[in-house]
C-alpha cells in the first residue's frame, strides 16, 4: 500500500482476553493485548500514507455447540489450581456455561458473522475517520477494560 501510494485499512485481530485479565490465559492474553498496542502504533505510522489501521477485540463467540466454545468452557471447568476447587469457575462444564454466559450483559454467545461483520465495517469506507480503535465484540462482557 505504501509503495503504491494507496489507501486502505488494515484490521487486526485481537481479543477481549487482551483487554481484561481472564483467569489461565496469561499467554493469550497478554499477545491478543500486543496485538491491541501494535494496532495503535502501526495507525499513527501509516496515517501519513492514508492507511488505517484497527482491530477487533472478540469474545465468547460460538455456536455453543462448537468444539472452540466447548473447549474453552472445558479448560476452565479444569482450571482451577490444586487444592482449590471452584477458585475461578465450577468445575462441571454445565455450570461453567452459565457462569460464562451470565458475564455477557446481552446473557449469549456471539455469532461468527457478528465478529465478520464489524471487521467488514471497520474495511470500509462507513468508517473512515476511525483508526486506531479497538471495537469489542462482547456482548458487554468486557466493560472499561474488566471483566463484566
Amino acid at each position: 500500500m505504501i509503495e503504491g501510494k494507496t489507501a486502505g485499512s488494515i484490521v487486526n485481530t485481537a481479543s477481549c482476553a487482551g483487554l481484561g485479565c481472564p483467569t489461565l490465559m496469561c499467554a493469550y492474553g497478554s499477545s491478543k493485548a500486543a496485538v491491541n498496542h501494535l494496532s495503535k502504533i502501526a495507525a499513527v505510522d501509516l496515517a501519513p500514507h492514508k492507511i488505517r489501521v484497527n482491530s477487533i477485540s472478540p469474545a465468547y463467540i460460538g455456536p455453543e455447540d462448537g468444539f472452540m466454545w466447548r473447549r474453552q468452557v472445558q479448560l476452565q471447568a479444569d482450571g482451577n489450581p490444586t487444592g482449590h476447587p471452584e477458585f475461578y469457575f465450577s468445575n462441571d462444564t454445565d455450570v461453567v456455561e452459565k457462569q460464562m454466559l451470565g458475564s455477557v450483559l446481552m446473557r449469549r454467545a456471539g455469532d461468527v458473522e457478528e465478529v465478520i461483520n464489524a471487521a467488514l465495517f471497520l474495511l470500509s469506507d462507513e468508517s473512515s475517520y476511525m483508526t486506531g480503535v479497538d471495537l469489542n465484540i462482547s456482548g458487554g462482557n468486557v466493560i472499561g477494560g474488566t471483566r463484566g
